[in-house]
């Protein structure tokens, strides 16, 4: 007779799983003020930093988690400049 026992490990997740950060891109670095990137945010939450990148994208971290959620489940495809926005919860 074999007997099998499930092994003792904690379940495995995502590194992104609770980040405060998302990921924001395209967004036109070169002629996008800061307060209009702020603006594709407001009503998510509290934004307690935001770096952009040349590469056109941004890295927009919230106060919570949730506020990171939602603005992840709210603006994702979202059009900013004729083009639909990638916004995805960040492992940074």
């Amino acid at each position: 007779t074999v007997t099998v026992t499930a092994a003792k490990t904690s379940p495995v997740t995502a590194a992104s799983e609770g980040s405060k950060t998302v990921f924001a891109g395209p967004l036109f670095r070169t002629n996008t003020t800061r307060n209009q990137m702020r603006a594709i945010f407001d009503g998510c939450g509290k934004i307690t930093k935001l770096r952009t990148y040349r590469q056109n994208y941004a890295l927009v971290t919230f106060d919570s988690a949730a506020s990171a959620a939602k603005a992840v489940s709210s603006k994702n495809g979202q059009t900013f400049k004729n083009k639909a926005l990638k916004v995805a919860l960040s492992s940074q």
